[in-house]
């Protein structure tokens, strides 16, 4: 018989429910965008983008729709329909093209790196998150695995248990 010598799961649902970890990544991504951006246009001496928080993001999700609408073998693919949706709306609130690429894809990197921040619960479940990024499985016995998480079916390259990064 073979030996595990890790464990890896989909952060969607599978091990517990993420809807906090969604709208807390969702919020955040966008809170930090809006503020990197203040910051960055600030430091450029050039006005704030009309952006808010409330009205920004119903405009971002609107834009993800209508993407998923128009490309619908891309509606699956939400990181792509993310990213040209901040794309599509950074440009109409007036950045360059460029700077427009820039900024989404650097909100995608922020949006990726809160995804991943879970802390999973042991309270009656069947694994138990430790410090030093073992995965504890078993009820009397117990055995220590490093784990690795997926989303949309990539595999990340640590998981992160309780905000400590661990490896896969």
């Amino acid at each position: 018989m073979k030996h595990l010598k890790a464990i890896t799961f989909d952060l969607d649902d599978t091990l517990w429910d993420n809807h906090g970890v969604m709208a807390r990544t969702e919020e955040g991504h966008y809170r930090w965008l809006l503020e990197a951006l203040e910051a960055w246009r600030a430091a450029r001496k050039e006005p704030a983008l009309a952006l808010s928080q409330e009205s920004g993001r119903e405009d971002y999700l609107q834009r993800r729709q209508q993407w998923a609408k128009e490309v619908p073998e891309r509606r699956g693919d939400f990181t792509w329909l993310r990213l040209r949706a901040l794309e599509a709306q950074l440009e109409a609130a007036g950045l360059p093209r460029s700077a427009a690429l820039m900024w989404a894809a650097a909100a995608m990197n922020e949006f990726h790196r809160l995804r991943v921040l879970v802390t999973p619960s042991s309270g009656g479940g069947w694994f138990a998150c430790r410090v030093g990024g073992a995965l504890s499985v078993g009820g009397h016995h117990q055995w220590q695995y490093p784990f690795g998480a997926t989303a949309a079916g990539c595999l990340l390259s640590g998981g992160h248990c309780g905000g400590r990064a661990v490896g896969t």
